[in-house]
């Protein structure tokens, strides 16, 4: 969850203290079979590509939607930006047009929206992060996984719950994907006084009803205060409130290999969500508060 009023000040003098490492180039090939987290050879040293300043597409009206926390882009409702609200607001999913407009709200029954911070994507469903958790103080966190609607029509669905917990007990955190390849979910904590944060991991397939999975610590990543995070084409791009950062895809296109090797900067400007195009050759990224900016930038 974010903090807000007085707590975010300090949050954003504490980006600035830290200094915002590398980010490479984006691929648009399609995805291949993954091994999983295993650590994997460094990659080969790759080059960082020239990237565009972002323009805005539109603006989310809605005063409603103002604590915005986690976006993706639609696959079987393409052209169209799924978002999630921050904790206190209801346990739905929101469609949204680029330009801001919102075009279908669904429930996702039997949820709470305890503190939900990121939205993912994942072999046409979508799985909301229930992993917030500002005082560090909650032993098991949840994700909802549901089939992606597929048109506006939809307004509820039911959720597949998955309980999981740290190997290393409680952490804040905002910033979640999934591997569509074989299922691995990864959780990015928000770290507040290192460079550095820490990636976990679990196989959610392997999770069964009524047993909580384990998140083990597989990487870390450049960057602190992590916000939001998405995988795709162009590879695994990471941001917090400051800054976005692009992982291209390693030689071996693993997650762990990946987020190890070079990193290249992404010109997004103050903002929170972010999510990747469809074939990886653009990223969105929206910020919370009333009527926040829909920004856009091609890689």
């Amino acid at each position: 969850m974010t903090i807000r009023s007085s707590g975010r000040p300090s949050i954003v003098a504490m980006l600035l203290v830290f200094s915002v490492s590398s980010l490479v180039a984006c691929t648009k090939d399609p995805l291949a079979p993954s091994p999983g987290p295993q650590v994997s050879a460094p990659p080969a040293e790759r080059s960082c590509p020239r990237v565009a300043e972002s323009t805005v597409t539109g603006t989310i009206a809605d005063p409603a939607l103002d604590e915005i926390s986690g976006v993706v882009v639609g696959h079987r409702m393409d052209g169209f930006l799924w978002v999630v609200e921050d904790s206190g607001n209801d346990a739905s999913v929101y469609a949204l047009e680029p330009s801001g407009e919102v075009v279908a709200e669904v429930m996702v029954d039997g949820a709470t929206n305890e503190d939900w911070e990121d939205l993912a994507w994942a072999n046409g469903r979508l799985w909301v992060g229930d992993i917030g958790d500002n005082e560090r103080d909650r032993s098991v966190i949840h994700t909802y996984s549901f089939p992606e609607p597929s048109d506006r029509s939809v307004t509820s669905v039911h959720a597949t719950i998955v309980r999981l917990r740290y190997e290393d007990g409680p952490h804040d955190a905002e910033a979640m994907f999934v591997d569509p390849r074989d299922e691995h979910l990864y959780v990015i904590e928000k770290q507040l006084t290192q460079p550095e944060s820490a990636v976990y991991a679990v196989p959610v397939r392997e999770v069964r009803p009524g047993e909580v999975g384990v998140l083990r610590l597989v990487a870390r990543v450049p960057l602190s205060i992590v916000t939001a995070a998405d995988l795709g084409p162009a590879g695994i791009v990471v941001r917090n409130y400051l800054a976005a950062l692009v992982f291209p895809w390693s030689d071996d296109r693993t997650v762990v290999s990946t987020l190890e090797g070079k990193s290249c900067p992404v010109s997004l400007g103050s903002s929170e969500a972010i999510a990747q195009t469809l074939d990886g050759r653009a990223l969105y990224s929206i910020s919370e508060g009333i009527g926040p900016p829909i920004r856009y930038v091609e890689l």
